[in-house]
């Protein structure tokens, strides 16, 4: 696997240079996270990827409208930070956090491309990851929430992508020893600009995280205390509420779950509402995609069938956070995207209008749980 990964990394590096200087970069292909096998062979597919030089320019201001209603209704609200699922870009979740904005909620999206997610395949440690949700949340916290939300650009470079693959503990070949998350060595991520440990920011506020599939429960490893892979990000001092959408929270056997396991021996955080949001409409016996994706999930593959879920993850493991309020959106899909000659049924229905949590009738119903609380 390391081989194949490192040889279409090199290709691909070698075939968009052109893009490495000019930054640019096509429309991101989304994946399921939970098909780690077939996400390799997407990453590699029409013979390479691009892999431009990161600077997220697009997302570096979020305007938010001098004197409008909707600015007046955010005064005082926490900001919404929304983390991309696994192999997931932060352009696919725009429209999501466009939907929370237009409520009156300040909200960012993970300033993260898919191909930053390639150092984590396997179930290696997802500090990586952890970096950038740290990274965002403190920005957030530092905003005096005046005039714009600038969310300054990180570094992260192709040669820092290949240190990061080489080097990220864990997973199948055991990198730096174990593939348990206790014994991950403290090895630093690499790129520019993230904290690595400085003093948390002096704020009165708190932020949202609204996180999708596996960033879920790697956003539960940010709220935790304990040391992860050198480092305990404690982000439950930073963080108001936590809500997952479609996350697998449930225990299942293979290296890929290792780290859910890690979450899992905690529950919610004292101080921090947690929410599990799942979804229905998809039976296992659906497709071959979504048999094989809720027996991932940890289930026989004789009750699969009979399983309802969101087409990528089982509700009941959507809903398998303890201490967290449970929502369930009936007839609500995964992802906002999904690759035809993967999942044909699901892209077909998305197609043709399924909602996923991300849809504004979905976002709706988050809206009004926040608001809920919040009056």
């Amino acid at each position: 696997l390391a081989a194949a990964m490192m040889v279409a990394v090199t290709l691909a590096m070698v075939r968009t240079s052109e893009s490495f200087m000019t930054g640019t970069m096509p429309k991101s292909r989304a994946l399921p996270w939970e098909q780690r096998a077939l996400a390799v062979s997407a990453w590699s597919r029409r013979g390479g990827m691009t892999l431009p030089r990161v600077q997220h320019r697009q997302l570096a201001a979020l305007m938010m409208a001098q004197g409008s209603e909707r600015e007046s209704r955010g005064e005082g609200r926490d900001v919404i930070i929304i983390v991309p699922g696994f192999l997931m870009d932060c352009r696919d979740f725009e429209p999501m956090a466009r939907h929370f904005r237009e409520d009156g909620w300040p909200a960012a999206v993970v300033p993260m491309k898919w191909w930053e997610w390639i150092p984590c395949l396997g179930g290696r440690s997802a500090r990586p990851v952890l970096e950038r949700i740290d990274y965002t949340v403190r920005r957030a916290l530092e905003w005096d929430k005046s005039g714009e939300f600038v969310l300054p650009p990180y570094s992260y470079t192709p040669a820092d992508l290949l240190l990061d693959f080489f080097t990220n503990p864990g997973g199948m070949l055991q990198v730096g020893g174990s593939s348990s998350p206790d014994d991950f060595p403290p090895v630093e991520p690499r790129g520019r600009d993230f904290s690595r440990g400085s003093p948390a920011p002096q704020s009165a506020s708190k932020v949202i995280l609204v996180a999708h599939s596996a960033a879920g429960w790697i956003s539960r490893i940010f709220l935790s205390v304990r040391q992860y892979g050198g480092r305990a990000y404690a982000g439950s001092r930073f963080v108001r509420t936590l809500i997952t959408l479609g996350t697998p929270h449930g225990d299942s056997e293979g290296i890929a779950f290792e780290n859910v396991k890690w979450a899992n021996r905690e529950g919610a955080p004292d101080g921090v509402r947690c929410v599990a949001v799942g979804g229905t409409g998809t039976l296992g016996a659906s497709n071959d995609f979504t048999r094989n994706a809720y027996t991932f999930c940890g289930f026989p593959e004789e009750e699969v069938v009979e399983l309802d879920g969101d087409g990528v993850t089982p509700l009941h493991s959507s809903l398998s956070f303890e201490g967290s309020e449970k929502i369930v959106l009936e007839d609500t899909t995964h992802a906002p995207s999904y690759p035809a000659a993967i999942a044909p049924e699901l892209h077909r229905e998305l197609k043709e209008g399924k909602r996923w949590y991300g849809s504004q009738g979905r976002v709706d119903t988050i809206i009004r749980a926040l608001e809920q609380r919040v009056e």
